[in-house]
């Protein structure tokens, strides 16, 4: 337990240092994709007892980055519209305000529907991660 424990505690800093690179290389929303796949890459690199320190964990997500760009916009330009599509329907889904048991059973069937689409298409992007 205390060992988990320690783990734990040696890994949180890496893992913010690397959320706010994701932030800050996220910033401009077209670089979305590119910081996501730069950001699963090195912490996949943490895991792998690949030894990162702090000094080159921004050079490693910046060639991480540019690396993975074309991948990554391909991958986003594809899933774009289903990401779309899943937050329209959420949002017509949150609007509905009828008690009927029938647009009650509708309503959480298209939610859980849109559950199971998220779920393929993170499936299909740690299999894209893998592949490089």
């Amino acid at each position: 337990m205390k060992n988990n424990l320690i783990n734990f505690l040696h890994f949180l800093p890496f893992l913010v240092y690397v959320n706010l690179l994701f932030i800050l290389f996220s910033l401009p929303l077209i670089t979305l994709f590119p910081s996501l796949f730069a950001l699963v890459h090195v912490i996949d690199g943490y895991f792998s007892n690949d030894e990162l320190t702090n000094s080159s964990l921004f050079f490693r997500f910046k060639s991480a980055f540019k690396q993975l760009w074309r991948k990554s916009l391909k991958f986003g330009l594809i899933s774009l519209p289903f990401i779309l599509i899943i937050g329209l329907d959420l949002l017509i889904l949150s609007s509905v305000t009828t008690q009927s048991p029938l647009v009650i059973a509708f309503k959480y069937a298209l939610i859980f529907l849109s559950l199971i689409i998220y779920c393929i298409f993170h499936f299909i992007f740690l299999q894209i991660i893998q592949l490089h």
